[in-house]
């Protein structure tokens, strides 16, 4: 309580205290769970650029070198020192890849995958990435083809509104707190 006026750990959206992988500080040492942590984002990011690389119609052989080179990229590696940064960099495929689908196939299961990745991306960590990841999916949406603007709207105020909705457990104690 004498460190930075008690400031609460729950309302800080750089630490993603609500990112389910999370839990394994709770099961190991904290410099163990640090490298279990490490390492789970790692495969996270690579099963995540894997599924996106064949949402867009690459070859399996062409999906897993994309995956290898966006692990060994610049992004990836820098943030291996910041945790909560690296949880989101490594989710930013799975949300584009959610989009898409769901812009391919508008169902109900597509929409609430797409609002769960987009919404464990804002519980996740650093909300600069998060930001960048949102205005890329928009403009994902923009420019699908085939698809009204009218329903490019309706698909983009109803994915941020729902995923604001389940992430409001990490936003609306961090807007109050600052």
């Amino acid at each position: 309580p004498h460190i930075f006026s008690g400031s609460p750990y729950l309302a800080d959206i750089n630490l993603g205290t609500f990112y389910p992988l999370n839990i394994v500080y709770l099961l190991f040492a904290p410099f163990r769970a640090l490298t279990i942590e490490v390492i789970l984002s790692y495969g996270v990011a690579i099963l995540g650029a894997f599924l996106l690389s064949r949402r867009i119609g690459l070859s399996p052989i062409a999906s897993f070198y994309t995956s290898i080179v966006y692990i060994f990229s610049g992004t990836i590696a820098l943030y291996t020192n910041n945790v909560s940064m690296l949880h989101v960099a490594a989710l930013m495929p799975f949300v584009l890849w959610s989009v898409i689908s769901y812009l391919q196939k508008t169902s109900l299961k597509s929409f609430l995958i797409a609002s769960l990745c987009v919404s464990l991306q804002i519980v996740s960590g650093h909300p600069q990435i998060t930001y960048l990841t949102l205005v890329l999916s928009i403009l994902l949406i923009a420019t699908f083809p085939k698809i009204s603007i009218k329903n490019k709207l309706k698909y983009s105020f109803s994915l941020l509104a729902f995923s604001a909705g389940m992430s409001a457990i990490q936003w609306v104690p961090f807007v109050e707190f600052a």
